[in-house]
């Protein structure tokens, strides 16, 4: 099987598992882990870990607060 194909089978893999919405927050996911939470870890270069360690930070700060935004406009559920 040449790459190509498996690539194919596996993302259609996912998106049968997943819903597209699924499919896409997964992608997300998986391109902020890779540019941003890898080179805070593995980086060599320290200014390159700060700069990956700030921005996760700030990425994981708004994203909190966007959640409890959500939570005050749907405080029920």
């Amino acid at each position: 099987m040449r790459f190509i194909d498996a690539t194919r089978r596996s993302i259609g893999f996912v998106i049968d598992t997943f819903t597209p919405s699924g499919t896409i927050i997964l992608i997300v996911f998986l391109l902020l882990y890779v540019g941003v939470v890898l080179p805070a870890v593995w980086s060599q270069h320290p200014y390159r870990r700060s700069a990956a360690s700030r921005t996760l930070d700030l990425l994981l700060r708004h994203t909190s607060q966007a959640l409890r935004a959500v939570r005050r406009q749907f405080p029920g559920q």
